[in-house]
């Protein structure tokens, strides 16, 4: 029984720990895209500036 539960714990662990892993990949993916997305929009002002 109580290996069973260790396993449990275990894997749940390493469920919640990959959960959190994908979050903060994907929350830094999304800063990311968004920086690249507002960079580009700079760009595009200072061409109509120029133009």
């Amino acid at each position: 029984m109580e290996f069973f539960a260790t396993c449990l714990y275990l894997i749940l662990m390493s469920t919640l720990t990959m959960l959190t892993g994908t979050l903060k990949l994907t929350m830094s993916w999304f800063l990311t895209l968004s920086v690249v997305v507002q960079t580009r929009e700079r760009e595009r002002e200072k061409e109509k500036s120029m133009l």
